[in-house]
């Protein structure tokens, strides 16, 4: 007797996305201990879950977009999120890009004290290993004072 394998594609793919997704989105969880610790450390503050964040983009750069999802990011879903605000957990998802990458800086400020933050982005996302050398393995990274 023969059997007939029956291969159902769609579920497969659903079940691929899903692990590539999460094996993929695992700086979601390093943005988000890196704002805790960037809290601390620039405002000697803990993270609240109420605390809020708006987002904004740093339109004064001047580099041109070099990878595909820099495009992406910048003309089909940022636009679509700047000047709202996000919980913690909100905001790392957004900031970290399919392809695992993170914004290459992110400027800090606080605009209503151990309530809501200011996260202005750089407009280039990449892989962490290129952050950590542009940040020097800074404790914060990749967050900079805005006063910076």
């Amino acid at each position: 007797m023969d059997r007939i394998w029956k291969f159902d594609k769609r579920k497969y793919q659903l079940q691929l996305g899903t692990l590539i997704s999460d094996m993929y989105k695992s700086n979601v969880e390093f943005l988000r201990k890196q704002t805790e610790v960037a809290l601390m450390k620039l405002y000697e503050l803990s993270f609240d879950d109420t605390m809020l964040f708006h987002l904004s983009v740093d339109d004064s750069e001047k580099r041109e977009l070099k990878t595909n999802m820099d495009e992406i990011m910048n003309f089909w879903v940022l636009p679509k999120m700047v000047g709202k605000e996000f919980s913690l957990s909100e905001i790392t998802e957004l900031l970290t890009t399919p392809k695992n990458e993170i914004p290459l800086w992110v400027k800090l400020s606080e605009v209503e004290k151990g309530r809501v933050y200011q996260m202005e982005i750089s407009k280039r996302f990449r892989k962490l290993r290129v952050i950590k050398e542009r940040h020097n393995d800074s404790e914060i990274l990749p967050f900079l004072e805005k006063d910076n």
